[in-house]
């Protein structure tokens, strides 16, 4: 069999695993069928012969063949030709002739066996295929055997007619039959559709319908083609186009890799359109007008616009579906392929378009009952901006944008916008430019667009008169303060002054908001006190003028501005007012933000527990106000901290991922990136750490000047830095970062994880001097982490704990310091078990230099466990390396322990055994996430896989077997 080109193979995890299931029940003689199905360039291909080679490793034998395409019939048993004349090679001439021995039909056609026996003619069809299945059973008497059958929608009569015999008659067979073939080429009256439906009802066979790839496995298969991450627009445009089909997404990389412009090429534009072609020239017309429409379009629009008998049309439409170019979809029609769409557009000559977009834009204006009142204005905007209609354009597209703020849309809104702005120097009359901008300025604060959002602001500002408009003036400056403060920018503070004191004095919600901005800039850049007084101001002004929204937004300014400045109590219970006001009046986002920064709060202070679920609540408001992409990705962000602080990783990786999914674009993805690097250190993907710190980065810019994000991002750098034996750039990234911050109250969290790791580089790096006589680059690191620490608070467990480990790394230059043993019970109590890990690893280095070797063994038998439990790979191999010294086998070390799950020996991961557990306890999902801190939806994915390592197909199947293989039963 052909080896699989060294390629990628992305997701199918599921249905590979189905696969290796089937193949684990033909070995032990329980023979099986497997029909693999999906549409063309799904990857059904890809997913076989990556199986197939895995298979034909473990000492199977593989025998492969495929379908020849040769009219509305195939060429007579060419897969199984094929496929015998390919075992000559394989398994050698003498080696086939005794397998075909008395089978002299089979000789017949085999010419490669020598001339056939003399005879009479050939006995028939049913004698060939009875020899055929015997020959089979002989083969598997050896070894395994995959067959696999490609492209069966070409499989002639013959074919499938063994195919049927071999399906109903081998039994106690070690024999795996794998047939493929493409659903989007079984027209109606395709020979094949009866032969599946009668297969699919004997026993034994099984059936995988490949679906495509979700966004997600779209950006790993681009990674994988590009060598290197895509930018989330390259993602979004190649899932957008490919709607998730591997071929289509290899297509597209190939052509950006290239370097040409991102368009279709003629030789992939011809290969999406050639079905279209063949359509009569009806078929085709009402194609290209499905085409136009953009998107799924119902049969009442359709009928409307192209003005046929309802007979022609039906007709043409079915030649259509019958082609597989278009799909019945509900009330609609859809075309396969968003690329087979583009495709055929970009073929239309102008005229043609502009005809067919007036004549929808016409068919909507005089029937507007024929789309829901919320999708018509972005229709009629569309097709009158595809007619050349300037004038009529713009006011839809007004009415569109607000539509898409009623529906929180706002990424939507903003593109809305923008587009009527463009219009509005063709049609000045038609709309006020300078109330466009400030729309579409707070619609792109809102979706995340930050540095955009400046440009407009910009732009009204140098359009308005500060003297005559100072309420508009300060409204735009405190706007513009509020881009700079996310955006980490220094200058945003002088903005917001000016706002101040251009904003007429009194109870008005505009110095309220420009007061509520201001504050939220002070308590972010240090001046957490005159950010709190200015914040009571606003709120104060809120309430008297009686707008519920601001006065949440001050109050949670306020909130903040009690937590950095270390007031902790106050703090927690001032963002609970915030977000039982928010949550009183239905304001989603309000209560998102309060969440943020109330999550942010209890994680720096060790509350974990209370971090997830406060997370979790704003995560769903984010979720029901629009804003995934932005307050979302900080709410995960703060999410995955506190799993990540917990232990929980997987669960982490699972929650940062998600929020990657909604697409956020700077800092709302710098901070996810971060995290993500911080996980992939901890896990030993040196490589991953690296590519994420530099996203970070990039998501940060050079201007960013925010400490929450500039003191981990410099903690990761250094570490980064140290792995690689970059000395000197990890001292003085922990040096400039700490000797920059402004730190108090609740970023005391991210200091301290800093000091600690300058404290280990400093420790580290003087003993290589030691050891290896190396130059010492003088700094002055020791006197920043001094200065800082004697500054630092230690009023929350992770801080006191991270206190107690600054002391020992820098007690342990000689050796290791004893005080190691207080730092794990420091990290105990503040219930972070991977640093209580490292911190038991040091104890028991310590413990050794006092020749305590028993102790030691204690200390390193816990620690080997705990780091194997939470897939810290690199500490555990340290340990082991310790381990080693006093001859502690890591094998011995899990031996003594707690017993581990059994699931270990099904390929469970330890997050999958303790889901299992609850599972066979007769939890649910929502009971399962409820006791281990993780979503609804991130346990069904964990019971999903479990089900397909066990090989079942059920809950209940799946408990029965954790009770028959006696999992979890108890010492």
């Amino acid at each position: 069999m052909r080896r699989t080109p060294a390629r990628s193979f992305v997701g199918r995890h599921r249905e590979y695993e189905e696969l290796t299931t089937a193949l684990a029940g033909a070995a032990m003689g329980d023979s099986r069928v497997v029909l693999v199905s999906g549409e063309a360039g799904v990857g059904k291909t890809r997913l076989v012969e990556r199986f197939a080679d895995a298979a034909q490793d473990q000492g199977v034998l593989v025998l492969s063949g495929a379908c020849v395409a040769s009219g509305r019939e195939g060429l007579p048993l060419a897969p199984i030709l094929m496929t015998l004349r390919r075992l000559v090679g394989r398994i050698g001439r003498d080696r086939l002739i005794a397998l075909c021995s008395g089978l002299p039909e089979l000789a017949r056609l085999l010419p490669e066996l020598g001339p056939a026996s003399a005879g009479g003619a050939p006995a028939g069809q049913a004698r060939l295929f009875h020899q055929l299945a015997v020959f089979v059973q002989r083969l598997g008497a050896d070894q395994p055997v995959v067959i696999l059958v490609e492209d069966l929608h070409w499989a002639d009569r013959s074919t499938r007619l063994l195919l049927d015999v071999l399906a109903r008659n081998l039994r106690d067979t070690r024999v795996l039959i794998i047939g493929t073939y493409r659903t989007d080429d079984l027209y109606r009256g395709h020979p094949l559709r009866p032969f599946l439906a009668e297969l699919k009802r004997v026993e034994g066979v099984r059936h995988i319908d490949l679906g495509r790839f979700s966004r997600a496995e779209t950006a790993e298969l681009i990674a994988a083609a590009l060598g290197e991450q895509p930018s989330s627009a390259l993602v979004d445009r190649v899932f957008d186009r490919s709607g998730g089909n591997a071929f289509l997404v290899e297509e597209l990389v190939r052509v950006e890799r290239s370097g040409m412009t991102f368009s279709l090429d003629d030789p992939l534009r011809d290969l999406l359109t050639s079905r279209i072609e063949g359509l009569p020239d009806l078929p085709r017309q009402v194609t290209r007008l499905v085409a136009v429409a953009r998107s799924r379009v119902s049969h009442q629009v359709v009928a409307a616009v192209a003005d046929l008998p309802d007979a022609t049309l039906l007709e043409a439409l079915r030649a259509a579906i019958d082609a597989h170019v278009l799909v019945a979809d509900g009330d609609g029609y859809d075309f396969r392929h968003a690329l087979v769409r583009e495709a055929l557009v970009t073929g239309l000559l102008p005229g043609e378009r502009i005809r067919l977009h007036r004549a929808y834009a016409v068919a909507l204006d005089d029937r507007p009952d024929l789309l829901p009142p919320e999708q018509l204005p972005s229709s009629l905007a569309y097709h009158w901006a595809g007619a050349g209609a300037p004038e009529r354009e713009l006011p839809a597209l007004l009415r569109a944008a607000a539509v898409a703020k009623r529906l929180s849309a706002h990424a939507e809104r903003y593109q809305l916008l923008r587009r009527a702005l463009d219009l509005s120097a063709q049609v000045p009359d038609e709309v006020d430019r300078g109330d466009l901008e400030y729309e579409a300025s707070d619609a792109a604060w809102l979706a995340g667009e930050h540095e955009q959002g400046l440009v407009l602001i910009e732009q009204a500002l140098a359009n308005v008169d500060r003297a005559r408009q100072p309420e508009r003036a300060a409204l735009l400056l405190a706007r513009r303060g509020r881009l700079l403060i996310r955006l980490g920018h220094a200058d945003a503070i002088p903005a917001l002054e000016e706002a101040e004191r251009l904003v007429p004095e009194g109870t008005s919600v505009a110095r309220a908001t420009v007061l509520e901005i201001l504050a939220s800039a002070l308590t972010s850049r240090g001046d957490a006190a005159r950010g709190y007084e200015i914040s009571e101001e606003a709120a104060r002004i809120a309430r008297t003028v009686g707008d519920d929204e601001l006065q949440v937004a001050a109050l949670t300014t306020q909130a903040t501005a009690l937590a950095h400045d270390g007031r902790h109590e106050r703090a927690v219970a001032a963002f609970d007012a915030a977000r039982t006001l928010a949550g009183s009046r239905n304001d989603l986002p309000g209560l998102a933000r309060a969440s943020v920064n109330l999550s942010m709060e209890l994680w720096a202070v060790g509350r974990y527990a209370e971090t997830v679920t406060v997370a979790r609540e704003g995560l769903a408001a984010a979720r029901g106000s629009g804003l995934s992409a932005t307050l979302g990705a900080f709410l995960a962000a703060n999410l995955g901290m506190a799993l990540f602080s917990v232990g929980l990783w997987d669960d982490a990786d699972a929650a940062t991922a998600e929020a990657l999914e909604a697409n956020p674009s700077g800092v709302f993805a710098g901070y996810l990136h971060l995290l993500r690097g911080d996980l992939a250190l901890a896990r030993g993907h040196f490589a991953a750490a690296k590519r994420c710190l530099a996203s970070a980065a990039g998501d940060f810019g050079p201007d960013f000047g925010l400490d929450d994000g500039l003191l981990p991002m410099a903690r990761l750098d250094a570490e980064i830095a140290f792995r690689e034996n970059r000395i000197g750039h990890a001292r003085r990234t922990v040096a400039r970062a700490l000797g920059t911050a402004r730190v108090r109250g609740q970023l005391s969290v991210y200091a301290w994880a800093l000091v600690t790791t300058g404290a280990m580089i400093e420790t580290r790096s003087r003993k290589r001097v030691h050891a290896f006589d190396e130059p010492h680059e003088a700094d002055d690191l020791p006197e920043v982490l001094g200065s800082v620490t004697a500054e630092l608070a230690t009023d929350a467990p992770p801080w006191r704990a991270h206190a107690e480990q600054f002391a020992a790394e820098m007690d342990s230059y000689g050796t290791t310091s004893p005080l190691w043993h207080d730092v794990v019970a420091a990290w105990e109590k503040a219930g972070n078990p991977y640093l209580a890990c490292y911190a038991r690893l040091r104890a028991a280095e310590a413990t050794l230099a006092t020749r305590d070797d028993r102790d030691a063994r204690r200390l390193l038998t816990m620690a080997a466990n705990q780091a194997r439990d939470l897939g810290a790979s690199p500490l555990q191999k340290k340990i082991e390396a310790v381990a080693r010294s006093i001859r502690l086998s890591p094998f011995e070390a899990s031996e003594t322990s707690a017993k581990a799950p059994n699931g270990d020996l099904l390929g469970l991961t330890s997050r999958e055994a303790q889901v299992l557990r609850l599972l066979t306890e007769g939890e649910s999902n929502r009971g399962i996430g409820a006791q281990l801190f993780i979503s609804e939806k991130t346990a069904s994915v964990h019971v999903s896989r479990i089900l397909a390592k066990l090989g079942v197909t059920s809950r209940g199947e799946a408990a029965a077997t954790a009770h028959r293989l006696r999992l979890f039963d108890e010492d």
